[in-house]
């Protein structure tokens, strides 16, 4: 088996990798750039972008754009390969942004074998910020190779379960998007937010807003678990309680939030003041600006776009005193889009503070992994201190 790393060393995101024998041509990943801000920038791959369709398959690691976004500039016949879930979840996404899901998957599971040309590809489920997520192990030729994607050892799937039935490869394909960026909670799991949750909400009156991405679903269910154990309403749109439903009903530590059985959980639209008939079909869990006004203690999740709502919602109910609750990744805050829209919550009268996790490995669970799978190359993606896996050598072969 041989590896062409299309585009990913050296940057975070942007993933395009292939993996071919003589006969067999498979990609892991094919990921918009994430500074691409229109137009996504298609690497020149023939076969697979351009030119006569010549790809078996694509496999993606989990739904994140930076490693499923030029899923629409890709030749149309390829198979593609993803967890169920995490197909669920990608369409609900599409549909909120206006885009049609032009391809039906093959659903890969947990270390379930699938047979393409002269390479088998093994399954490993992992833990990221993405539901669903896996790691694929490929082996040709009397050969393996193990590509991370992204992964973490500090979410609420077992890691150490993960580890013991990792096999060792020859070639480790892995993230390390860790490496260059400053962390200091970057081991916290999403339990110990909870309880983090609850120390900083305690005796905390009026209402808290958390800014949020929904499609973080174990970030939904701490949320969801932090408004439980404080008493306070749990309030999402339609988008997050989409989300959660196309997320199923499985728990891992906790269940997903479920607006149909939980009287709790509240669903509202950004809209207007009134119910719509598009919230009817959640019956008692709509939720309108008057109905929230009732409400003595509420946890709302919210992002950017819902600025006018908000403004509009802030003439019925006093934020002043409020907590404001940032609950993602740091570099989006140099975004005007972003700290506009924190500095505009903030001028409501609403306390900042920071409750959040990576969804990426920290280096010791970089360590724990290239220690199981013993590696005699290592091929560094999705970071930009690659140089940090040089440590290795001379015990095996870092390419840069």
């Amino acid at each position: 088996m041989k590896v062409h790393i299309h585009r990913g060393q050296n940057q975070i995101g942007g993933s395009v990798i292939e993996i071919f024998t003589d006969t067999t041509r498979i990609f892991f990943d094919i990921g918009a750039n994430m500074d691409d801000d229109h137009a996504a920038v298609v690497p020149p791959v023939e076969g697979l972008f351009c030119g006569k369709r010549k790809v078996d398959a694509v496999f993606l690691t989990h739904y994140h754009a930076d490693h499923a976004g030029l899923l629409g500039k890709m030749l149309s016949g390829i198979p593609v390969y993803m967890g169920k879930t995490a197909y669920e979840i990608f369409k609900v996404g599409e549909t909120y942004r206006n885009r049609i899901t032009a391809f039906r998957p093959q659903f890969v599971s947990d270390q379930k074998k699938i047979v393409i040309g002269d390479i088998t590809i093994t399954p490993f489920r992992c833990d990221h910020s993405a539901y669903d997520a896996y790691m694929y192990l490929a082996e040709a030729d009397g050969e393996r190779i193990l590509y991370t994607g992204d992964f973490r050892s500090h979410g609420r799937l077992d890691f150490e379960k993960l580890m013991n039935a990792l096999p060792e490869v020859d070639t480790l394909i892995t993230e390390g998007t860790s490496l260059s960026r400053d962390l200091q909670e970057r081991s916290v799991s999403e339990d110990a937010l909870i309880d983090m949750g609850k120390v900083l909400l305690k005796d905390r009156p009026g209402p808290v807003f958390v800014v949020m991405s929904p499609m973080n679903i174990d970030r939904l269910i701490t949320c969801y678990q932090i408004a439980l154990q404080t008493e306070r309403t749990f309030l999402i749109d339609p988008y997050a309680a989409q989300l959660a439903k196309a997320a199923g009903r499985e728990t891992i530590g906790h269940p997903v939030p479920d607006p149909g059985k939980d009287p709790s959980i509240r669903v509202f639209w950004t809209d207007g003041k009134m119910i719509p008939a598009r919230l009817r079909g959640y019956g008692k869990a709509g939720i309108s600006m008057r109905g929230i006004r009732k409400e003595e203690k509420f946890l709302m999740c919210v992002r950017p776009g819902m600025k006018q709502y908000l403004h509009q919602l802030s003439g019925m109910v006093n934020f002043r005193g409020g907590t404001l609750i940032y609950s993602m990744f740091a570099g989006h805050l140099e975004l005007p889009y972003f700290d506009g829209f924190m500095k505009f919550m903030e001028q409501k009268g609403l306390e900042r503070h920071v409750l959040h996790t990576s969804g990426h490995a920290a280096p010791e669970a970089i360590d724990q992994l290239i220690l199981k799978v013993k590696p005699k190359t290592i091929l560094p993606v999705h970071t930009e201190n690659a140089g940090w896996f040089l440590r290795y050598e001379p015990e095996c072969r870092v390419i840069l």
